[in-house]
């Protein structure tokens, strides 16, 4: 209250400010909320759970012939 007397701010302006943050909150919670069911939608995935089973490009690609395995120790001599 004695920041809004000092800038002299009504309690009307208190209330307006008030609310636009709140709507500006709620908004971009929507906007986060359509880009969940966006990206949902295009994965093609029916569950979160799924989604993180599924194995993803990069690994597909650990263990081929042009990438390490994970675990190799390159301090260890007796590997070549």
């Amino acid at each position: 209250m004695l920041i809004a007397k000092i800038f002299g701010v009504t309690g009307t302006a208190g209330l307006t400010l008030a609310l636009c943050r709140r709507a500006r909150t709620v908004f971009w919670a929507g906007v986060g909320a359509m880009c969940m069911i966006v990206i949902k939608k295009a994965d093609g995935t029916s569950t979160i759970a799924e989604s993180r089973i599924r194995p993803t490009a990069v690994s597909r690609r650990i263990g081929s012939a042009n990438t390490p395995m994970h675990g190799t120790n390159i301090f260890d001599s007796t590997q070549a």
